[in-house]
């Protein structure tokens, strides 16, 4: 679709070591993030964030809502039903190892459900390095945990990036138990986002079905968040009205940016379109802000 992807693996996921034990707040996790985004010489980018990883982008938006071109939230642990939660959770800590119960079970459903073995291969190589770490180190799962206990509510992060008009997109399946459809409709009453419901989808539809995701980005660039990217460009100083990938490019990276070096070469055959159908379907509504205490 034209954009440059780069896939973080935040602390204690992947190959990525967890933080320190003073690590124990969910800005921590931003910060680090920021710093990996700084270090590559991202400029100017469009945030994605999935489950803990909505609230990480969540707060670098807030922070650096000048370079943020658009947040995208997906089954997010932002908005008030999920704070509420995380109250419940303080005062009750055995109900957040009920909610990792419940997404040991999302997560173990979605194999079997693949009809094309390779697909499923390739993800069972891509979460390996993640479960092997926890195997090996177990206590770095106590440093997610710990932050969601003791990290202020998502609600000010959320009302920044409204204020400042940072473009939300939040995408949530209809049937995620673990973190309940509500937090994605929180998120929209309080950005003025769009909101996008996948219909039948568990916690991680994404990996259920890897063209849903890809096929609604498509219909989301076509509405308000690539208007609000465009727009964002062009405060930044792309001014022609069919800009070149040079014209993008020099506004949002830094000159010799590192990310260059982490693409493919230019002689790398590109595929254009997907593979199949997507297998879910959606809807896309734009509440009304209401009120907000």
């Amino acid at each position: 679709m034209g954009f440059r992807v780069v896939a973080i693996d935040t602390a204690g996921h992947g190959a990525t070591e967890g933080l320190p034990l003073t690590g124990h707040n969910i800005n921590d996790y931003a910060e680090l993030l920021g710093r990996a985004i700084d270090e590559l010489g991202i400029e100017r980018f469009v945030l994605a964030g999935h489950s803990m990883g909505g609230q990480l982008v969540a707060r670098l938006g807030s922070r650096w809502p000048e370079r943020t071109l658009g947040v995208i939230f997906i089954d997010a642990i932002v908005g008030d039903t999920w704070d509420r939660m995380v109250y419940l959770f303080r005062v009750n800590p055995p109900l957040l190892a009920a909610i990792g119960m419940l997404l040991l079970v999302d997560t173990l459903s979605i194999a079997p459900a693949f009809s094309d073995p390779g697909q499923a291969m390739k993800l069972m190589r891509l979460v390996t390095p993640t479960l092997l770490g926890h195997a090996v180190k177990p206590w770095r799962l106590l440093g997610p945990v710990s932050s969601i206990l003791r990290t202020r509510s998502s609600r000010y992060a959320l009302d920044e990036l409204h204020r400042r008009g940072v473009p939300v997109v939040a995408i949530h399946g209809s049937f995620d138990l673990p973190v309940p459809h509500r937090t994605a409709v929180d998120t929209v009453r309080r950005t003025e986002g769009t909101l996008v419901t996948v219909q039948r989808g568990g916690h991680s539809w994404l990996l259920r079905d890897p063209e849903s995701l890809p096929a609604i980005m498509s219909e989301m660039l076509a509405g308000p968040l690539g208007d609000g990217i465009r727009d964002g460009l062009r405060t930044a100083g792309v001014t022609r009205r069919n800009p070149t990938l040079s014209d993008v490019e020099r506004v949002c990276y830094k000159p010799r940016a590192r990310v260059f070096e982490l693409a493919p070469p230019e002689t790398t055959r590109k595929v254009v379109g997907r593979h199949r159908r997507p297998r879910y379907r959606w809807t896309v509504e734009r509440p009304r802000l209401e009120s907000l205490d």
